[in-house]
């Protein structure tokens, strides 16, 4: 309460009100914030909001319309998928070089574990 708690901004523009909601739903998809929780899925609801979309949205919407069960929340398959790309990148950077899903379904989590032992 007695700071800003404000990381990063994000903005979009475009020639018309929807122009710039469909850059915002892609810049949204592609924004990662690791490590700590975020609104960035709070703000990919409201980019699909029909009230929000169509612009009959008002100053008390969020608190007395806005449904915030459509807020989505990682699943492990988004999680899996997060810890895949940084192994990835993990052993491009470290001269490890490439890794792939083993035959026996391997977990991610486990292959990113067993790769940080191995550069101990």
């Amino acid at each position: 309460m007695y700071f800003d708690p404000l990381l990063a901004k994000l903005i979009v523009y475009g020639k018309t009100r929807n122009e710039a909601i469909e850059k915002m739903k892609l810049a949204l998809d592609d924004f990662i914030i690791s490590g700590i929780k975020s609104n960035i899925p709070f703000h990919q609801a409201m980019m699909k909001d029909t009230k929000f979309l169509d612009g009959s949205f008002h100053t008390n919407y969020l608190e007395n319309e806005f449904d915030i069960s459509k807020i989505k929340s990682l699943n492990d398959k988004d999680m899996e998928a997060i810890a895949a790309i940084l192994a990835y990148n993990f052993c491009e950077h470290s001269g490890i070089g490439a890794i792939t899903q083993s035959r026996n379904d391997t977990s991610l989590w486990r292959m990113m574990e067993l790769l940080s032992l191995k550069n101990k």
